[in-house]
Formats: structure tokens, C-alpha cells, sequence
């Protein structure tokens, strides 16, 4: 769940998958996925001035019109300062 942004102990979310030595039933895998609260927007963040090494997951290229062809989109995981720059990113970052 921690991959989704839900924390949770694993013996909770066993208790109510209610998980056995078969497994976990396909229906309840879906049941309590239904009952989480829905995941926050990302939040953007513009890339200049901001100097940061950020890590993260890669979810989409947009084309755009204007002065910018592109925007990446990413599920930032981590943020590096670079020294004597801003880091826009790291106040964005949960851990």
C-alpha cells in the first residue's frame, strides 16, 4: 500500500483482506481499495529556477503549446539540494 501513498500496518490490512493460507481473495483486494480516500493531486512545481536532483517515478509526457513544447509529469520520491540553489521540490516530497 505504501507504493500508493497509504500507510498502514500489514497486519491490519490482513485482518481485512482477510488473507488465509490460500491467499488473498481477488474481492476483497478490490473491497479495500474501494474504501481508501482517493490519492491527493499532485502539486507542480516549476522547474526553473528550481535546482534540485529529484528521484522519482516517471507517469506521463504532455505536449504542450506556448513557450514550454513539453511537461513531464513524475511521482517525486526524493530531493537533493544542489549547493547554493533553491529546492523547490523537497517541501512537496512526503515521506
Amino acid at each position: 500500500m505504501a507504493y500508493y501513498g497509504i500507510d498502514v500496518r500489514e497486519d491490519e490490512l490482513m485482518q481485512e483482506l482477510k488473507c488465509d493460507s490460500n491467499g488473498t481473495p481477488v474481492k476483497n483486494m478490490i473491497s479495500v481499495a474501494e474504501k481508501q480516500p482517493p490519492p491527493t493531486p499532485p502539486a507542480p512545481v516549476p522547474a526553473a529556477p528550481n535546482d534540485s536532483i529529484v528521484t522519482g517515478k516517471l507517469i506521463a509526457i504532455q505536449s504542450l503549446t506556448g513557450n514550454m513544447p513539453w511537461e513531464i509529469i513524475i511521482e517525486a520520491q526524493s530531493s537533493q539540494d544542489v549547493p547554493s540553489y533553491t529546492n523547490a521540490t523537497k517541501q512537496r516530497i512526503r515521506l
